[in-house]
């Protein structure tokens, strides 16, 4: 017995060594975000981050209830997910190709903002007709137009995120900037429920367009300075 049980402690410490190592780690991870919270200049911005945690919070919503949509309210068939699937990936390739030429020409002097509105419009009527969408094919085409408004966004925010950040906060502005994402995706599922439990899963779509609809406000006033003049009026 004293034989087995020296050889279950060393194990036990063992264990008790790794559990405390993880929770340092993670407990280090912790600090470091928050610091990297704290010393950050949200002045120059809080626009940007505001607009993508508005946006991945609709996108979250959506993605977590498209699918019982789908199967649930149209009772479509597994064949018709991926028809599905296909043309949101199509509209995304030929989103990405035709920006590269808009961006050449309709946007040669946009700093993002433009873009970012048009963006959040179009994604507006997306969730608008993907809530009220009555067909499949209907919300198909949706889906498609969210797709594409997806790619135009994505990209958007992340070119103005390069143009604001200087070399030295560049790793650490990326690394909070993604995590917006994983917060997200945390939040989007519960809210989604709570709403779905009483409303219904359609109206959880028609509620998407809020955040997305504050993203394009947002555009919209740093587009015309708007909140430049309010914090300035503000400092006074």
């Amino acid at each position: 017995m004293d034989c087995n049980r020296a050889n279950v402690l060393p194990k036990e410490v063992a264990s008790k060594i790794n559990d405390s190592t993880v929770f340092q780690s993670i407990k280090k991870e912790l600090e470091i975000a928050v610091s990297n919270l704290r010393h950050t200049n949200w002045h120059n911005y809080w626009d940007i981050f505001a607009i993508k945690g508005a946006i991945d919070l609709s996108y979250g919503i959506m993605q977590t209830n498209v699918g019982i949509i789908v199967l649930t309210i149209f009772n479509a068939e597994g064949r018709f997910m991926g028809y599905m699937i296909s043309v949101i990936g199509i509209a995304s390739i030929l989103t990405n190709i035709i920006m590269l030429k808009l961006n050449q020409t309709v946007y040669i002097n946009d700093k993002g903002y433009t873009r970012i509105l048009h963006g959040s419009s179009l994604l507006v009527l997306s969730y608008l007709g993907l809530g009220l969408s009555s067909l499949f094919s209907i919300f198909v085409f949706f889906m498609a137009t969210m797709s594409i408004s997806r790619a135009l966004l994505d990209s958007t925010l992340n070119e103005i995120l390069n143009s604001k950040i200087n070399n030295n906060d560049k790793g650490k502005m990326i690394s909070i900037f993604d995590s917006i994402l994983s917060l997200t995706e945390l939040i989007a599922p519960i809210l989604s429920s709570l709403i779905a439990n009483i409303y219904g899963v359609q109206f959880v779509i028609l509620l998407c367009s809020v955040p997305a609809f504050i993203g394009g406000v947002i555009a919209y006033g740093q587009r015309n300075n708007y909140f430049e003049l309010i914090f300035t009026v503000y400092k006074k």
